[in-house]
């Protein structure tokens, strides 16, 4: 089971600058240490001759679409510790950051990603889902939820249920875990280049900066 640690959707760098680097960044929707570094990876790609692939993967699996408590689901100690840590970061950051009360499903804001990346351009995909469980804490399982990201979008709900089954669509979610099952990935965030790992968990701007240009 991938831990959380503290798609085609592809960013292009500037036209007529040549890459310098390919990166992998491996999140999930409910994990805050991959919401904290969404502002690294956004300047990285801006300031660098990168291209991002941005791949979500679900940490919890088992969790039910209803959600679960946090603090029973983690521990009270471990959420309360790493609550001070993660707050601490997002001020740094200027990112808003709620704690939700709860721990939610992410197959289907999976599944939606799947069906959104090639009508809308991932950094509004990503924004619209940290926003909804970071800063409104809202369950990105609920299929209520979700029609407002769609709406928000600028996105068809109804169309997404019925190709939720499309063969496109699986095909998507297949490639994406085809892409980081060579990296034995365990926990998120993971930043990978190549067939090397570059990071896991929460690291400054500086500290990839330097990871990009090794």
């Amino acid at each position: 089971m991938i831990q959380s640690l503290e798609g085609k959707s592809i960013t292009e760098p500037m036209k007529g600058v040549g890459l310098l680097k390919e990166i992998i960044f491996i999140f999930d929707y409910i994990c805050p240490y991959c919401y904290l570094m969404l502002p690294e990876i956004e300047r990285l790609y801006s300031e660098h001759r990168i291209k991002v692939s941005w791949i979500p993967t679900e940490i919890y699996p088992e969790i039910p679409p209803e959600g679960t408590d946090l603090k029973n689901f983690l521990g009270t100690r471990k959420v309360e510790k790493a609550y001070k840590l993660i707050k601490a970061q997002a001020k740094k950051k200027n990112l808003v950051f709620y704690l939700p009360e709860r721990i939610y499903n992410t197959r289907l804001a999976r599944m939606l990603t799947a069906y959104a990346f090639n009508k809308v351009p991932m950094e509004e995909i990503l924004h619209a889902f940290y926003n909804s469980v970071f800063v409104y804490n809202k369950n990105i399982g609920d299929h209520r939820v979700l029609q407002k990201i769609c709406l928000q979008l600028g996105i068809s709900w109804d169309d997404f249920l019925q190709r939720m089954e499309d063969e496109h669509l699986l095909a998507v979610i297949g490639s994406w875990e085809d892409m980081i099952k060579p990296y034995s990935v365990e926990v998120v965030p993971t930043i990978a280049s190549g067939e090397n790992i570059l990071a896991e968990g929460v690291c400054s701007y500086e500290e990839l900066v330097k990871m990009i240009n090794k």
